[in-house]
């Protein structure tokens, strides 16, 4: 469920004038705690032993491209450089967030 509301959200924010809307109810705060779980992942990865089920391993691939998808709908919001929009996404510490990814195993995160 998570994955399928980031990627929404990434969709939604390729348009520009989805921008503001999207800032106002307040989805920055949700993909900011989609981009915090980044760390929950990797220790979930560490704790799975070699014989992981396929239910576990799907648990897992959905929660990394959940994180995939958070990022991307940052990326989009944040492309449409409005200095109100910017300035909330400062204001929630979603930079932090961001710069973590780059130590991501998941290229596209790194991306």
């Amino acid at each position: 469920m998570r994955r399928e509301s980031c990627r929404f959200v990434a969709n939604l924010a390729v348009s520009r004038d989805m921008h503001t809307p999207l800032i106002s109810e307040n989805v920055h705060l949700a993909l900011r705690y989609n981009l915090n779980e980044k760390t929950n992942y990797k220790e979930e990865e560490e704790e799975e032993s070699s014989k992981t089920s396929e239910e576990e391993e799907g648990n897992v691939a959905a929660a990394k491209q959940a994180l995939v998808f958070a990022t991307l709908a940052v990326a989009n919001i944040s492309g449409g450089r409005d200095k109100e929009i910017l300035s909330e996404l400062m204001n929630v510490q979603i930079a932090s967030h961001l710069v973590k990814l780059g130590d991501s195993r998941d290229y596209r995160c790194r991306r």
